[in-house]
C-alpha cells in the first residue's frame, strides 16, 4: 500500500516476465532443436541428424540427403510438441507378434508389440527404428512413448508445465486474502508530486 510496496510489485512483475520469457525461449528451442541455455545455466547444444544406421535394409540409401533434410525441416516447423508427436505417431504402425515363446509358461510375458517405422520421402518408405530416430533428430525414449500411446489408442498430449505446483496457493485462498487485506482501514496520503498512496492506519499491525 506504500510506495515501497509498489516498487517491489513492479520488480516482482519484471522478474516474473523475464522468467516467462526464458521459459518460452527454451520451449521454442527444444521444439526447433536449436541451441539454448537451460534453467541451470548450462548450454544445451543444437540437435542435428544422427549417424547412418548402417543396417541391412540400407535405410539412408533409400532416401537422399536432400530428402532427409527436408523431413527434418518439415518436422521442426511444426509449432508445438503435440503437433510434432502427432506427426511422428502417424508414421508408426504396430502389430502383435505372430509367435510368442514365453520362457516360463506359468508366468506369461507382458503383452508386447512389433513396430514399423516410416518416412515420407518421394514415397512412403519403411525404415529401421535407428534411422527413424536419427533422421528426425529425436530420442529413442520419445519414440517408445509414442508407440506405447499408439497401442493404447491414445493421442500424445504434452503435460510439461501443466501440473500444479506443490507450493501453489489455491485461487480461492488468494481471493480470500485479498479481500481480507482490503477490509483494513487505510489512510490516503499524497506526496509533493501529487501521487496518492494508501497506508494502514498507525494503530493497525499486519504482524
Amino acid at each position: 500500500m506504500s510506495c515501497g510496496n509498489d516498487v517491489n510489485n513492479k520488480e516482482g512483475i519484471k522478474k516474473g516476465g523475464k522468467k516467462l520469457e526464458k521459459v518460452a525461449i527454451i520451449k521454442k528451442a527444444r521444439i526447433t532443436g536449436a541451441e539454448y541455455v537451460n534453467h541451470r545455466g548450462m548450454l544445451v547444444p543444437a540437435r542435428g541428424q544422427g549417424e547412418n544406421c548402417r543396417c541391412m535394409f540400407k535405410c539412408f540409401e533409400r532416401c537422399t540427403t536432400k530428402e532427409r533434410q527436408e523431413i527434418l525441416e518439415k518436422f521442426r516447423h511444426l509449432s508445438s510438441k503435440n503437433k510434432q508427436d502427432s506427426y511422428l505417431q502417424s508414421l508408426l504402425e504396430f502389430s502383435a507378434p505372430k509367435v510368442k515363446r514365453p520362457r516360463n509358461l506359468a508366468e506369461p510375458r507382458p503383452r508386447s508389440f512389433t513396430f514399423k517405422y516410416y518416412l515420407n520421402c518421394t514415397n512412403r518408405i519403411m525404415v529401421c527404428k535407428k534411422a527413424f530416430v536419427s533422421i528426425h533428430a529425436i530420442t529413442p525414449a520419445r519414440v517408445r512413448r509414442l508407440g506405447l500411446l499408439l497401442t493404447m489408442g491414445k493421442e500424445p498430449d504434452d503435460k510439461r508445465g501443466k501440473n500444479p505446483s506443490g507450493n501453489a496457493i489455491p485461487e480461492h485462498k488468494i481471493q480470500e486474502i485479498e479481500e481480507h487485506i482490503k477490509s483494513f482501514p487505510v489512510k490516503v496520503y499524497q506526496d509533493n508530486k501529487l501521487r496518492s498512496f494508501q497506508i494502514l492506519r498507525f494503530h493497525i499491525s499486519i504482524i
